[in-house]
């Protein structure tokens, strides 16, 4: 499980950063996707960047990457998945569990939150000059897959989340998100 966690958080950074510094630009695949959620109460509808099925042979896992932008450009979100085994161009359709970087919870002694392993993770950046700035987030939440699509390699599905900042404990609470058909490209590595 810990081979899994330390996969899981290299891809999402190494793949938030690559996405942070790319210029705004929308692929004509793009347009067709739909991803829409509400952050803090306000709706906001995204251009998907790119959605990416990686498969790890040697942590015999795969996981999948949305990343997002707002169409005010002014918020980035990434969601992400896995799964076992790392074979297979498509990932289960069944509701996988966010549960990072969560505090323990003196009132239920038999269960340390702390230590609850995760099989999702959203990252939430907002523009700050020309680049999204990603923070660190413990959350709690769950991304729920209800379709996807071996041949066409696409995916549909929902999510939501809270997201408590580390640094300063704000809270990003994120509800009615959802992913229609978004067009993913698989990478075996």
């Amino acid at each position: 499980m810990r081979n899994t966690v330390i996969y899981f958080a290299f891809f999402a950074s190494f793949f938030l950063f690559l996405s942070s510094c790319s210029k705004d630009k929308t692929e004509p695949s793009a347009i067709a996707n739909g991803f829409e959620a509400t952050l803090n109460g306000q709706k906001k509808t995204f251009t998907i960047e790119s959605a990416i099925l990686y498969q790890s042979e040697d942590f015999d896992e795969k996981k999948l990457d949305i990343v997002a932008a707002s169409s005010d450009k002014t918020v980035k979100l990434a969601i992400s998945f896995a799964q076992s085994p790392h074979t297979g161009d498509a990932m289960r359709v069944k509701s996988y569990l966010i549960q990072f970087a969560m505090e323990d919870d003196p009132a239920t002694p038999n269960v340390n939150e702390s230590e609850l392993s995760f099989e999702g993770l959203i990252s939430y950046g907002v523009k700050v000059g020309s680049n999204f700035v990603f923070s660190g987030y413990r959350q709690q939440g769950l991304i729920t897959v209800s379709e996807c699509n071996e041949a066409s390699k696409t995916v549909s599905g929902s999510f939501s989340g809270k997201l408590i900042n580390l640094s300063d404990n704000t809270v990003v609470t994120i509800t009615e998100g959802k992913f229609s058909q978004v067009k993913y490209t698989v990478i075996a590595g």
